[in-house]
């Protein structure tokens, strides 16, 4: 079930890396918000 996959704990691996994709993310939504989608998307996706 793909809903069980989503909510489950995180493990010890993914907590220990939590941290940094958070602050991946809060790049990437401060980039999204000053420069636009298109450049975004250029930036993160490649």
């Amino acid at each position: 079930d793909p809903a069980d996959f989503v909510l489950k704990q995180f493990s010890k691996e993914e907590k220990k890396d939590l941290a940094e994709f958070l602050d991946r993310g809060a790049d990437v939504v401060e980039f999204l918000i000053e420069k636009g989608l298109d450049l975004t998307q250029s930036k993160f996706n490649s």
